[in-house]
């Protein structure tokens, strides 16, 4: 993405990190069904790093949680979304 943004071109990025899955009837976490689940201050790191260099417009972590079903179950899906928008 980098390489593809013009000069003062902006990239914005909207991620979730420590991505967890409850059981609503058990309580019980579930595994995530997510590719990656990277902590949050993870995420932070891996994108300050990628874009050393460029102006950090926002950077905002919201907690979110929403109730999904997963498997014929219902599951509560918390989440936090991180929001990353850099200017080049």
């Amino acid at each position: 993405m980098a390489s593809g943004t013009k000069n003062k071109g902006i990239n914005c990025i909207i991620v979730n990190s420590e991505v967890e899955e409850i059981d609503i009837e058990t309580n019980r976490k579930l595994e995530a069904q997510m590719e990656i689940n990277l902590s949050t201050e993870n995420m932070l790191n891996k994108l300050s790093s990628i874009y050393v260099g460029w102006e950090v417009l926002t950077k905002l972590v919201k907690p979110l949680e929403y109730n999904n079903t997963r498997g014929g179950k219902q599951i509560l899906l918390k989440t936090n979304a991180v929001t990353y928008v850099v200017r080049k």
